[in-house]
């Protein structure tokens, strides 16, 4: 079951603004990875956006190289054990914000 958020989502738009082709294939991998299998089991993460929207924008801006630091760091990050004292709890999601920065 996809989550609603993501269903107005224009997967194609991180695609389109790649810079290069490593950032739209690693991209493009995250975007399956969140349409075809995340979207099967029961929401797990505990952040906003999703760890799959996180890679793909962290891709986006800070290229190949940084945007995988970034996603590993990220993953790092995903647990239910996240600190509250360190991210913004947003009552609408029920998750943990942590945007690209």
């Amino acid at each position: 079951m996809v989550d609603r958020d993501s269903v107005s989502r224009d997967f194609a738009a991180p695609l389109r603004a790649a810079g290069n082709d490593v950032s739209v294939i690693a991209s493009a991998a995250f975007l399956v990875y969140k349409v075809f299998i995340s979207s099967q089991d029961n929401p797990s993460c505990v952040f906003t956006p999703s760890c799959s929207e996180y890679a793909v924008e962290a891709f986006h801006k800070h290229g190949f190289v940084a945007g995988w630091l970034k996603t590993f760091d990220r993953l790092s990050r995903c647990h239910g054990l996240v600190n509250p004292a360190h991210y913004r709890f947003d009552t609408e999601k029920m998750r943990y914000e942590d945007p690209v920065d």
